[in-house]
């Protein structure tokens, strides 16, 4: 009689992905079973006593006797499906699931019942994590006439479910098991687990104590009771008498070893540990668990080189492991190996999205290695939430840059949420959801150097004191860091940012490569040195740091990115650049943010449709991905793509579903290709998924303005003022909305009404803007006379007092007020801009430095381009000014002005010199 397929047992009413699922197992489990077969017509052997002596062994507990027996049992009779089947569940309580696994499935092709083969081969496939496969293959899989098997059966899909954060599918599949088998233990102990990670703790123990007082020989039931009052550091003494109480009754019991030595790890007792660790490893020496903890033994020891050779055994076998994954990148960032840590903690992060222990781990990896984007992508979800320990690195990440206002707010919020506390400090280490799997084994990881609270305060003490521009208080301050932390590159490097600060920038080039000392291929701090032999001049200087570190590091796909910008900034725009952004997508072809690099240099080069196309490659190989999906509907908007860039934000619509920001890039699509209706309503529905939606807000009160309604955008704008009270966006709204129907005077007014609630920039730059319009000179000069007294550091108005000047033709108080706002912000590529612009109005020398400066920062920027073409024309450089002013021109070829301007360079460039 045929049997079936041990694993092809599912309802017809699956899913699609599920049967196929199950085909392929299938067709596996009929191959085998064709092999077996063909096995079993040349010899009919009988296993003979060692079957008998094997089912005596396991049946004893004496596992390792019984995988002895039963391995001869079937060396004699590979063909017995008994013996197959009894040497995989020994193997299983033995701790080798994947052996286990091969023997089940042997066995239940070879025709092992399937009540008596499924639930021990689901038991495996848990085991090893193999979680979808599970449930296609066998939720809703019957067992007539077994009910217990059954249950057995639904309680491990209800796991399976448990484990992917399915609680709804778990609970109900666990319900099932119990309607099958009343009281049945496992499936209640699931269900407690399920109680406890939805908060009700207390709920979970009463079912525990409930099953152990109907059988106080459960070990399942004094393992999870064990469980669940670790989760209270009052009861730990109690969790660990449960465990140890679980272990009197099985020695072997693997979870009860894991909960008590992650606790003694935990607490620092590493003898302890060790002592019980020999325990386990006498016992089941051949679980992965016991290998995983030693490792951690050994990490905590100091021994990185044996902690990193175990974890990459351990992941040699279990590549999809998140905890074994995250350890190998903490070992790496321990042996200050980021790059090596990145790919290991990339992968636990996408097997575990929700771990906030990988995300922190991963951040620091990006901190060490230069990649503050990448930094504050990964932490956002822990941001959201004001986690300190994610505030503190994106702190860090700023304080990297020196961004000392940014670090300074980071850094109160750090402060505000309380890293010291209980909560906060549980949150630094990855904890056990289910310690009966290696996946969620409870580690607990000691703090990274530069993340606890004496290090906040210090960091928080040199912000301050940069900020009220108190630098020889700061670099005192930095030295007493220094001493906690001598061996992190990153004090030299904030060092020579608050050097940088004070306009010492040979002073901070001494730091920098203090830096490097310490660690020769700190990237950060490499770049900071680039950076600065770019502005002194020092192109070759700044190419070689780079370079020489890809020699040592050749598939450092960060580095690659540096040098590639560093080269843009010097005035290379070859096929170098090119050459070195598309190998490091092929290094890292997963990396979004690498694929959106390279596309962004493509379409800077004038190739939009390539820029395009490689957006679509990295689509397609990443279906899906929000960041991708927004830069490809970019680049058609900026192609003229309007229909494809309508099908991309779709996409991004659907993977975003509660998000306004694809709702609003949608509709500025529509505005583009004139369909204001469209635009509207894909504006409503940012809206209702999210009423208080400033970007959504903003952008209908302009289509409002644009449909010629200028009331509907002022009720909008007061309903703003509604939503937002005690902020100064509404009012903002408003007095914008006035300025476009020409009520100037009602704009000022909304404008100082907006200011009184809160002091933007926005609205004091606008406001004096008003002030001037309406003639009121002598007033405007004394609002921006008290506004700079009253923010000192405020760049970005002293950038709108520049071009003020400039628009009235004053250039000599245009080139102050621009210098002033450099002083400021010492990169800020439009005031060097427009000091260019303003010296060449005077006639003064020096235009083409800063105008060249200023087209390095910014390579493709028209108005750049075309200032520098002008001071080189005025410096009678023709042929120079030709080239750039025919860039400038493919870069905005309607610009009618920069056409004049190429034509008048050619005219210059072709005339014959003068003789001298």
């Amino acid at each position: 009689m045929k049997r079936p397929c041990c694993v092809a047992v599912a309802s017809s009413g699956a899913p699609p992905e599920h049967r196929a699922a199950r085909r392929v197992r299938r067709r596996a489990c009929l191959t085998l079973a064709c092999v077996t077969a063909a096995l079993c017509a040349c010899t009919q052997q009988s296993p003979g006593d060692a079957l008998p002596a094997g089912r005596a062994a396991l049946d004893g507990g004496q596992t390792r006797a019984a995988v002895i027996h039963l391995k001869n049992a079937v060396s004699v009779a590979p063909a017995s499906a008994q013996a197959r089947f009894l040497l995989g569940q020994a193997l299983l309580q033995q701790g080798d699931a994947s052996g286990a696994l091969v023997e089940l499935e042997r066995g239940a092709a070879l025709g092992m019942p399937p009540a008596q083969a499924w639930p021990v081969v689901a038991r495996a496939m848990l085991a090893l994590g193999q979680l979808a496969p599970l449930v296609a293959g066998f939720d809703g899989a019957e067992l007539p006439g077994e009910p217990a098997a059954a249950a057995d059966l639904a309680t491990s899909v209800a796991a399976a479910y448990a484990a992917q954060g399915q609680r709804q599918q778990s609970a109900a599949a666990a319900q099932r098991a119990l309607s099958l088998a009343p009281q049945y233990a496992p499936a209640e102990l699931l269900l407690a687990r399920l109680s406890a990670a939805d908060g009700q703790l207390d709920a979970a123990l009463q079912q525990v104590q409930g099953v152990l007082a109907r059988d106080p020989g459960n070990v399942l039931a004094w393992q999870l009771q064990g469980d669940l009052l670790a989760q209270n550091p009052q009861q730990m003494d109690d969790a660990m008498a449960a465990w140890r109480h679980a272990l009197s009754l099985r020695p072997d019991h693997a979870p009860a070893h894991v909960g008590l030595l992650s606790v003694l790890l935990m607490q620092g007792q590493l003898a302890a540990a060790k002592t019980q660790w020999k325990a386990m490893q006498q016992t089941v020496p051949t679980d992965p668990r016991t290998m995983f903890f030693e490792a951690q033994i050994a990490y905590r020891e100091g021994d990185l080189g044996r902690a990193r050779t175990l974890a990459r055994t351990l992941i040699g076998h279990f590549a999809n492991n998140a905890s074994l994954q995250q350890f190998l990148g903490l070992v790496e960032l321990r042996m200050d190996a980021p790059l090596l840590a990145e790919p290991p903690l990339v992968k636990a992060l996408q097997l575990v999205p929700e771990s906030a222990d990988t995300r922190r781990l991963l951040a620091v990896a990006y901190l060490k290695t230069g990649q503050p984007t990448r930094l504050q992508e990964v932490l956002e979800p822990l941001l959201a939430r004001n986690d300190a320990q994610a505030l503190m690195l994106l702190a860090d990440a700023r304080l990297q840059a020196g961004r000392f206002d940014e670090a300074r707010a980071v850094q109160l919020r750090a402060q505000a949420s309380r890293p010291d506390d209980a909560r906060a400090r549980a949150a630094l280490t990855p904890a056990s959801v289910d310690p009966g799997h290696i996946d969620s084994a409870a580690l607990r990881w000691l703090p990274l150097p530069g993340l606890d609270s004496a290090s906040l305060a210090d960091k928080l003490e040199i912000s301050t004191l940069v900020t009220r521009r108190e630098f020889d208080a700061a670099l005192d301050a930095i030295a007493r860091l220094q001493s906690r932390l001598p061996a992190q590159p990153d004090t030299a490097l904030l060092r020579g940012r608050v050097q940088l600060q004070r306009g010492d920038p040979t002073g901070a080039r001494k730091s920098f490569e203090s830096g490097l000392q310490i660690v020769p291929g700190h990237l950060p701090t490499l770049i900071a040195l680039a950076g600065l032999d770019l502005d002194g001049g020092r192109t070759e200087a700044a190419r070689m740091r780079l370079q020489e570190l890809l020699k040592k590091e050749p598939a450092n796909a960060t580095a690659m990115v540096a040098l590639a910008d560093v080269l843009e900034r010097s005035g290379e725009r070859g096929a170098q650049v090119l050459t070195l952004l598309a190998d490091a997508v092929r290094l890292t072809p997963g990396d979004p943010r690498l694929r959106i690099v390279h596309a962004n240099h493509l379409a800077r080069r004038g190739d939009g449709r390539a820029a395009s196309a490689a957006l679509q490659d990295a689509v397609n190989a990443m279906p899906g991905n929000p960041a991708l999906l927004q830069a490809l509907a970019r680049v058609q908007t900026a192609n003229g793509e309007h229909e494809q860039a309508l099908v991309s934000l779709g996409k991004l619509v659907a993977a975003q579903p509660g998000a306004t920001e694809p709702l609003v890039s949608l509709a500025q699509v529509h505005v583009a290709m004139g369909n204001l209706g469209a635009a509207r309503r894909a504006l409503e529905r940012a809206l209702q998924a999210q009423p208080q939606a400033l970007m959504a807000q903003r952008s209908l009160i302009g289509l409002e303005l644009l449909d010629k309604k200028p009331q509907a955008a002022l009720a909008l704008a007061r309903q703003v003022q509604r939503q937002h009270a005690g902020q100064g966006v509404g009012q903002l709204l408003e007095g914008d909305v006035r300025v476009s129907t020409g009520d100037l005077n009602g704009a000022l007014a909304a404008y100082r009404e907006g200011l009184r609630h809160q002091p933007l920039t926005e609205l004091a730059a606008k406001t004096h803007q008003v002030l001037t319009v309406l003639g009121q000179a002598d007033e405007a000069r004394r609002f921006a006379d008290e506004w700079q007294r009253s923010h000192p550091r405020d760049s970005d108005f002293a950038f709108h007092l520049g071009n003020a000047a400039q628009a009235r033709g004053d250039a000599a108080a245009a080139e102050r007020l621009f210098r002033a706002t450099l002083q400021l912000q010492p990169l800020h590529a439009m005031a060097m801009n427009n000091i260019a612009w303003a010296l060449l109005a005077q006639g003064k020398p020096g235009a083409v430095d800063l105008a060249q400066r200023a087209v390095d920062l910014l390579p493709d920027n028209p108005a750049a381009l075309d200032t520098l073409a002008r001071a080189l024309l005025a410096d009678k450089q023709a042929g120079r000014a030709v080239v750039v002013a025919r860039k400038a021109l493919a870069l905005a070829p309607d610009n009618a002005e920069l056409r004049q301007q190429l034509a008048q360079a050619q005219v210059l460039a072709s005339a014959p010199r003068a003789p001298p």
